[in-house]
């Protein structure tokens, strides 16, 4: 996981390719003839034309927010620190007046939609 999220903070924009992995990464699977994706988890399945792409689309990229099981909040800017660039923010205190608890990652990389996916990923894992 570390090795994508290093590529996404590198990379200058979205792409099918970085979609597909991110997707993987969250337990998308292809099948054998490489054209349906499918997730475990709820059993849905999709052609490779109509999968979602969350290093393109905001929408997406909120798809990879894991279940916290209660009080969560999330930011996402197309500014920081002064420039163009994406920056998230992912908190699931499960509490709704704080802020900026031990409970939270945050990402910064060209786009919003590759800081979404980076700070989803990252709470994936800190989960």
């Amino acid at each position: 996981m570390d090795d994508l999220i290093t590529r996404l903070e590198s990379a200058s924009e979205g792409s099918r390719e970085l979609s597909d992995e991110v997707l993987a990464a969250v337990g998308w699977k292809k099948n054998v003839q490489g054209v349906r994706w499918g997730r475990d988890a709820d059993g849905l399945s999709v052609h490779h034309s109509h999968l979602p792409s969350p290093t393109e689309s905001v929408d997406a990229a909120l798809s990879l927010m894991p279940d916290f099981k209660g009080h969560s909040g999330w930011r996402v800017s197309n500014w920081h620190e002064g420039k163009a660039g994406g920056g998230a923010w992912i908190d699931w205190s499960n509490d709704p007046v704080m802020s900026f608890s031990e409970h939270h990652v945050d990402a910064h990389a060209a786009t919003p939609e590759l800081a979404l996916c980076i700070a989803a990923l990252r709470a994936r894992g800190a989960l």
